[in-house]
């Protein structure tokens, strides 16, 4: 059983969930036609949160593997490198907001094709400080500034909607008022929690490290 951390929706009782999301779900309601209001409650969504978020992380932390980026016309391999190890500290981040694997992956397709080829090559400087770091809290500090630097180029809402372009309105409902309120929370902390949690998954983050190097060698 996992500690109670108030900055990680996932060890939170139902209880403290719900108050979690509270502030989210009338924005995410008042969006619904009429017949999708009438099949869905805030009780659904605190239920089905829950049940996310357990289910996605009840095993230690660990990547899916190495995402299959789809390699567009134009695009380098430096670009596609970079958005390798940018997709893997995504898919981590979308993990403890209780997304299922599939979902992650068609996520963070969206989202490095929602950031564009400069953006993603922009990264590189945090890539490279991220395969030059000495400690595991500093990759993980590195790790989180991937994804810090994403949400100053496209918001949080940006990140949000990648989601919303995978999924069925139900599940989207879900995982998009789960998804702001976790970002919510570690922007408002400078990913403190997000940090420390990623700092005791080592398999996860020698994954990204090991991209990160692959990433700066082709971009040489």
């Amino acid at each position: 059983m996992n500690i109670e951390n108030k900055e990680m929706l996932y060890t939170l009782s139902k209880e403290d969930l719900a108050t979690a999301l509270t502030p989210y779900y009338k924005d995410f309601y008042d969006q619904l036609s009429d017949h999708q209001k009438e099949n869905i409650s805030f009780d659904m969504v605190v239920n089905d949160a829950y049940k996310r978020l357990h289910f996605n992380n009840s095993a230690p932390t660990d990547t899916d593997g190495r995402s299959k980026l789809i390699e567009y016309a134009g695009v380098s391999p430096c670009t596609l490198a970079i958005g390798t190890v940018v997709a893997g500290a995504f898919k981590l981040a979308f993990k403890f907001m209780g997304i299922h694997e599939p979902e992650r992956e068609s996520a963070t397709q969206i989202l490095l094709k929602k950031l564009g080829h400069e953006a993603i090559h922009e990264l590189l400087t945090i890539v490279h400080d991220l395969k030059n770091s000495n400690s595991i809290t500093d990759k993980s500090k590195n790790t989180w500034s991937l994804i810090a630097k994403v949400k100053d180029d496209i918001g949080i809402s940006g990140i949000t909607n990648c989601l919303k372009e995978s999924m069925h309105w139900y599940d989207w409902v879900i995982t998009g008022i789960t998804a702001i309120a976790q970002l919510t929370i570690w922007f408002a902390t400078d990913g403190a929690a997000f940090i420390v949690e990623i700092a005791l998954a080592g398999p996860a983050i020698a994954r990204l490290v090991f991209d990160s190097v692959d990433a700066v060698n082709t971009c040489s």
